[in-house]
């Protein structure tokens, strides 16, 4: 008998789920870091901007925030407390001053540190890449007081850290991709440098960029072509090009190659090929489509229809990402290996206001949750976590049972009533 109610209670609650028409509502647990209604740490009054990408590891999400009279900063939320990184209040190392700009940061899983800064605004002052590795003091990785290859340093963008070790591509003329691993820099490519695959002649921009451990990645271009590359151990190799096959169908070779990411090994990028664009994963020399403009949007309405310029975020297998329908309607999306669902779109609303754009960085992914910030209609922003709770596979194979027994057991009773 207590079998027979257990069993009842489970077929209730799928059926409360599933005829709801809601199978993906409520998979997604929302929780504020930060908003134009909280204080700044160490400061003076309430946040009024959140210009830049959130950022997250294990135990913290990063941001940089801006409020009343100028003040800029990157904060840190541990999960209860808000706290400074970095502000107007805190020297310029190997420099006289204090920081005024920031730029977004990075984190790493070990909760290194790494972000771009300015001593003052405009072309005077000191400008550098710092980082903060293994809870010790903000230190400089490189500033205007460097030449790189004989040019003088100017300023970076694009930076990110793991394990310790930072990438970042720099302003200066040849527009290099620069590391800093053991406290060694090197400049990987700049547009000295031939581009590999073919007789393209040389890297003329590069754009994004992302390390894991000693491996970088990066989108290039030279004249009329594109490429996503990697460096490791020395040696530049393509991962995927204007000569590459768009994987999937009839598509013809990719021609705009953008935001690569990488983890475990695993290469994930935005690309365009002949009528179609999408995220693809490059995985033990074999490319293919994680989502693309043939995928169904989570929820609707009809496909996703562009993906230019959209970086994702990578990790572990799981996908974060955001997306953009036809009639230009935007969202956060996720795909946990196996399947997308809609994470939050812009028909939806959060404090109880209406969405008005997206900003996802490519380290806004940890497990199953992410780092988001959001500029609603009204002019407002905030930053939040969105923490996925999504069951398995074998969970949907036990609400599909459950709703055959569900079916099977209202059958029987109306067999029951008609004999009687």
């Amino acid at each position: 008998m207590s079998y027979n109610i257990k069993l009842m209670s489970l077929i209730m609650a799928v059926n409360t789920i599933v005829w709801s028409g809601h199978l993906h509502a409520g998979l997604f647990n929302f929780t504020e870091i930060a908003s134009f209604n909280t204080a700044i740490p160490d400061g003076n009054g309430t946040f009024d901007n959140f210009p830049a990408f959130p950022t997250l590891n294990a135990t913290t999400v990063l941001f940089r925030g801006r409020g009343p009279d100028s003040q800029e900063g990157i904060f840190s939320h541990d999960g209860n407390v808000l706290s400074t990184i970095a502000d107007q209040n805190t020297p310029v190392p190997d420099a006289t001053g204090n920081f005024v700009l920031f730029s977004s940061p990075s984190v790493d899983s070990a909760g290194n540190i790494a972000f771009s800064g300015n001593q003052n605004q405009g072309s005077s002052g000191q400008v550098g890449v710092y980082k903060i590795v293994n809870n010790g003091q903000l230190e400089r990785v490189v500033d205007r007081s460097f030449s790189l290859d004989g040019e003088a340093f100017l300023s970076a963008d694009d930076i990110h850290i793991d394990n310790g070790n930072v990438v970042f591509r720099g302003n200066n003329a040849s527009n290099p991709i620069v590391t800093d691993i053991g406290g060694t820099l090197t400049i990987i490519a700049d547009r000295n440098t031939a581009i590999p695959g073919g007789s393209f002649g040389n890297f003329n921009n590069f754009i994004f960029t992302d390390i894991e451990d000693e491996t970088i990645v990066f989108g290039a271009s030279g004249i009329g072509h594109d490429g996503i590359y990697q460096y490791s151990a020395g040696v530049l190799d393509v991962v995927a090009d204007t000569t590459t096959a768009v994987p999937g169908g009839s598509f013809g070779n990719f021609t705009n190659l953008f935001a690569p990411v990488i983890d475990n090994d695993e290469i994930v990028f935005s690309a365009a090929g002949a009528g179609i664009e999408g995220i693809y994963r490059f995985q033990n020399g074999v490319i293919n489509p994680i989502v693309d403009t043939n995928t169904p949007i989570p929820g609707g309405p009809g496909n996703f229809a562009d993906f230019n310029d959209i970086r994702p975020a990578y990790e572990n297998g799981t996908l974060a990402f955001r997306g953009i329908g036809n009639g230009g309607r935007q969202g956060l999306y996720f795909n946990n290996g196996h399947d997308t669902f809609k994470v939050i779109d812009d028909a939806d609303t959060l404090l109880g206001k209406e969405i008005d754009a997206f900003l996802l960085s490519s380290d806004g992914l940890h497990g199953d949750t992410i780092a988001f910030s959001v500029l609603f209609n009204d002019g407002t922003g905030a930053v939040f976590t969105a923490e996925a709770n999504i069951p398995e596979p074998s969970t949907y194979a036990l609400i599909a049972t459950g709703i055959l027994a569900l079916h099977f057991i209202k059958r029987k009773r109306q067999k029951a009533i008609q004999a009687a």
